[in-house]
């Protein structure tokens, strides 16, 4: 799931051994990468909420970790959610 967040441009100064190299995606092996997949996560579903009026509660209230678990009462809402 972390190699999947892009990082904005702004946000890719840091660096590790070399000034010139600029970090595109979030770190998994960083302290806060799991706090910055979750809350990247949660934005999105706040920005999307008109498009997605049915995925975006459930990505805010069925996350755990960087899980989403969710089910629907048939084969057609499903689809829709997804």
């Amino acid at each position: 799931m972390f190699r999947q967040i892009k990082v904005q441009e702004p946000s890719k100064r840091f660096f590790r051994p070399s000034p010139g190299d600029h970090l595109k995606i979030v770190t998994h092996r960083a302290k806060p990468a799991p706090y910055l997949a979750t809350r990247c996560l949660l934005q999105l579903a706040h920005e999307g909420k008109n498009k997605y009026p049915l995925a975006a509660p459930i990505i805010q209230n069925s996350t755990y970790m960087d899980g989403i678990l969710s089910a629907a009462d048939n084969i057609t809402t499903a689809k829709d959610i997804q």
